[in-house]
């Protein structure tokens, strides 16, 4: 676990996918907050979990859309990081949403139901949490938080 700027950690992964972005027509943009919150983690872990969370959008979009990624540190010294999609419907069914998170669970036709089950373990082996909501009038919105490295943000 190392001091981790999350904005930079963000970025890359942005960058990495851009191409995927522009063959699927989606258009993707980050909103960050105005200071870089730093974290005490493993940044290749906090990018696989950013990238699981926005290829679930990106499958979830199948005639392109607009993906949001927010960013910031928040007043309870805990970083939070938003994947928002207008996927093709109104999100996840309400039944599905107290099992998203479970091993070997998934909404997938060809989905194992792994992705989001490691996601949470690594959000919570570096003392956060992960939620999803529905995001109105179509598409969902999936959050982690992780909390701040000491005396961090920039």
């Amino acid at each position: 676990m190392t001091p981790t700027d999350l904005h930079e950690a963000i970025r890359e992964v942005l960058l990495v996918l851009n191409g995927e972005f522009r063959r699927r027509g989606i258009d993707a943009s980050f909103q960050a907050g105005p200071e870089a919150p730093i974290v005490l983690g493993d940044r290749t872990q906090l990018q696989q979990v950013l990238l699981n969370l926005v290829m679930n959008s990106v499958e979830a979009m199948t005639d392109g859309g607009q993906l949001t990624i927010r960013s910031a540190a928040g007043p309870d010294r805990f970083a939070r990081v938003s994947v928002q999609d207008t996927g093709t419907g109104t999100g996840l069914e309400q039944d599905h949403m107290d099992r998203i998170f479970e091993a070997f669970f998934s909404t997938k036709a060809g989905g194992i139901g792994m992705g989001l089950s490691i996601c949470r373990s690594i959000v919570q082996a570096h003392g956060g949490s992960i939620s999803a909501a529905n995001h109105s009038p179509r598409g969902s919105t999936f959050s982690f938080t992780v909390p701040l490295a000491a005396g961090a943000a920039r």
